[in-house]
């Protein structure tokens, strides 16, 4: 790409917000400076402040939104976003993605509310309160009939938006399906279009999270309301005896942007707007413009000074960034600036059991990500060398940290937990049978364990945030829930929705007592010392480097079973339920848990496939597999083992509520993919 010249560099690097003041006081062919300037001075300086105090007040109201919209965005970085068009689209080259990158410490095409996508949801949201302010006030408003069909038309217009984005939400899986089936034949599409539209579908989804919705709704009407407020007292200053439908109407022509003949030709739509809505007045475009222009400039220079702080808030001066730019050739000025800041934003994860089968492909993707991962394992595991062989073999310039020790070494431990800002613990016994032959091996590992990890975080003096994987074996066999046999399955009687976060512990076999004892006190650490955790009571987890064993990781065995020709046994009778969720959709839901560190203050939740994906191990998940595996593969059914419950299907309700998180991957597909990996990797298993 060609280098730019100083001056266009320059000229890119002017505020937005020169751009409209320049538009405002020079463009205009109908007011003169000294014009404008006595018609401002009429408004009065008390006024003036009255009017930038409001305006703060209902910028904090619309920051508050950005918050919830985008739950990873602090208070004063909402601001940034606020203004983002004013400040950063005419500062800094591709600002784009440098404004998602300083907010997320994560690649803003990963997250799943990115800036873009939050974007449309947001504007959606004040058009559709614009043209219903716009069509209330209506009535009083017979000088503009000839704008009244345009209004409606494009309020119908916003709301099929809304409601088509949430029937998207609702179907996002299969949406999303279809359009990459599409773009098989285009790869331009594919590279370049489709993870644009694949954002504005997450972004949507906030509407599925109904408590999310509506709260930010609140805030932006909030918002609205107080906007409502400065005009009424704007226009009251030069027109006494308004009355407050004018200043809803006027709101809503100029969020609509409806520019009438009678705004004067080359003004930007606030100020070209503000007269036609004011003109209804009888007012002068003289004193329109005046009003438009002190408020217009309020808010850019509130929204402006905030959005600076939040940039120098993340380590970076303006200075910094101009310099930096000057000296970059425009086509590594963003790889330059992403550079910097994902390494001031990296987290310093640990990762106990990082080279299991969860351990090794999170660490993975947190490695990609950019953050710095120390993996801590014993290597203990089947399959432990090799997965870690594999991160290696990914992760070609050795950006993360291994340690080999077990989480019974306390003084090992304390050494790599110093100095992390989360702590993803994993390391544990995970076999049922095998907390039957020798229990003190696993309440060591599993109780013992677990507490050197939370006494490790407590002395370091950091509260780095914990996510424990628990597991469903802390409810028991959940004897007082009535259980019907059903010819495919076993099934709940009256329990439609599986287990939930209030069904009563009951720790059953050794596994059982110690995951629960680990379990509990992960949450009263934090409710004793405050140290942010969630426990993930986790339900059957499958996907790639899951070395599944009889006794442990059942639908990986059986898999692995199948493409190598080994015998299966299925203890009972083949009808026991449960829910299945794909590694990629467990590793979200972690993903939205460190996203979401200033909430986790003792949190538990359910985690697993749900309703949807649960089935039957052998009934029905057989003819499954069968399928795909192409032909007939023999079982041998023996006795049930101790602790197995008949059905257990996760609750996930609570956890969509939270985080708006939900499985993406069906049984069929994810088994699938399970399936050519073990296929591809046939050396692994044999």
């Amino acid at each position: 790409m060609k280098k730019e010249s100083v001056i266009k560099r320059t000229l890119r690097w002017l505020p937005g917000i020169l751009i409209s003041i320049l538009a405002s006081f020079f463009i205009s062919k109908v007011v003169d400076t000294k014009v404008l300037v006595n018609s401002m001075s009429e408004i009065g300086l008390i006024n003036i402040l009255i009017i930038v105090v409001l305006t703060i007040i209902s910028l904090a109201a619309r920051a508050v939104a950005w918050m919830k919209l985008l739950p990873r965005v602090k208070f004063i970085d909402s601001f940034l976003l606020i203004n983002e068009s004013y400040l950063f689209n005419n500062l800094i080259p591709r600002s784009g993605e440098l404004v998602k990158t300083i907010l997320f410490s994560k690649p803003a095409s990963e997250h799943a509310f990115t800036i873009f996508s939050s974007v449309i949801v947001e504007r959606s949201l004040d058009l559709v309160i614009a043209a219903s302010m716009f069509l209330v006030t209506f009535p009083f408003v017979t000088q503009l009939n000839n704008v009244r069909p345009i209004a409606f038309a494009l309020l119908i217009l916003f709301l099929l938006f809304l409601l088509s984005g949430l029937l998207i939400a609702l179907n996002a899986g299969k949406v999303k399906s279809w359009l990459r089936n599409i773009g098989k034949r285009n790869m331009n599409f594919t590279e370049k279009i489709l993870p644009k539209i694949e954002m504005v579908i997450d972004g949507f989804s906030i509407m599925i999270n109904w408590r999310q919705f509506i709260s930010v709704l609140f805030w932006i009407i909030i918002s609205w309301l107080l906007w409502t407020v400065i005009l009424f007292f704007g226009i009251n200053t030069i027109h006494s005896g308004v009355k407050f439908w004018w200043a809803i109407f006027t709101e809503g022509v100029l969020a609509l942007g409806i520019a009438l003949p009678s705004a004067p030709a080359g003004l930007g739509v606030f100020e070209g707007t503000m007269i036609a809505a004011l003109s209804v007045f009888d007012i002068s475009v003289e004193k329109s413009l005046g009003i438009a222009v002190v408020i217009h400039l309020i808010q850019i220079i509130m929204t402006t000074a905030f959005g600076l702080i939040a940039v120098t808030k993340q380590g970076e001066s303006i200075s910094d960034i101009l310099k930096k730019i000057r000296s970059a050739k425009q086509e590594n000025t963003e790889d330059i600036i992403k550079e910097k800041v994902l390494k001031k934003m990296a987290k310093k994860i640990l990762i106990t059991g990082g080279a299991g089968f969860i351990g090794s492909n999170y660490a993975c993707r947190r490695i990609l990500n950019g953050d710095d991962v120390t993996i801590y394992d014993n290597l203990s595991r089947n399959g432990a060398r090799e997965n870690l062989e594999w991160i290696s073999s990914i992760i070609q310039n050795n950006s993360f940290k291994f340690t080999e020790g077990d989480v019974r070494n306390h003084e090992k431990l304390r050494t790599v937990v110093q100095g992390k800002d989360v702590i993803i613990h994993l390391a544990a016994q995970v076999a049922v049978t095998s907390s039957v032959t020798d229990p003190q091996l696993d309440f060591s590992i599993n109780a013992g364990g677990t507490f050197n990890v939370l006494e490790t975080a407590r002395l370091c003096g950091e509260k780095p945030l914990i996510i424990y994987a628990s597991t469903n074996k802390v409810y028991g066999e959940i004897k007082d829930i009535t259980v019907v046999e059903k010819e495919m399955r076993y099934s709940f009687k009256d329990l439609h929705a599986g287990v939930s976060e209030k069904q009563l512990l009951d720790f059953h076999s050794p596994y059982g007592c110690s995951k629960g004892c680990g379990d509990q006190y992960v949450r009263d650490y934090s409710r004793i010392y405050d140290i942010p955790t969630v426990v993930f009571r986790q339900s059957c987890i499958y996907g790639k480097r899951q070395f599944g064993i009889e006794d442990q990781g059942w639908v990986a065995w059986f898999v692995i079973a199948a493409v190598i020709g080994k015998p299966i046994t299925i203890y009972g009778d083949g009808k026991q339920v449960r829910d299945l969720l794909f590694i990629d959709d467990l590793m979200n839901a972690y993903d939205m848990a460190i996203d979401r560190k200033e909430d986790a203050k003792g949190l538990i939740f359910n985690i697993g496939g749900g309703i949807e994906n649960s089935v039957s191990i052998w009934r029905e998940f057989g003819p499954i597999l069968e399928n795909i595996h192409g032909k007939e593969i023999p079982v041998d059914f023996q006795d049930w083992r101790p602790g197995d419950q008949k059905i257990y299907i996760s609750d996930i309700s609570k956890i969509k509520d939270e985080y708006g998180w939900s499985p993406k991957i069906s049984v069929g597909k994810g088994l699938s993919l399970l399936y050519k990996w073990v296929a591809e990797n046939k050396e692994l298993f044999v």
